[in-house]
């Protein structure tokens, strides 16, 4: 996605992108248990779907 947002928009994309990226640096940890929470509820619900 940032190739794509780099290509689209040239050197304005620059500031945009790096303060995304600071803030993923400084959000690490929570962005990290929001995926694997995310995950882990969409396996469960299929393996309960599964079930019934």
């Amino acid at each position: 996605m940032p190739i794509g947002v780099y290509l689209a928009f040239g050197d304005r994309a620059k500031s945009a992108l790096s303060a995304v990226k600071e803030w993923m640096i400084t959000h690490e940890r929570p962005l990290t248990l929001t995926v694997f929470f995310g995950f882990g509820a969409l396996f469960v619900v299929r393996n309960v779907v599964a079930l019934i």
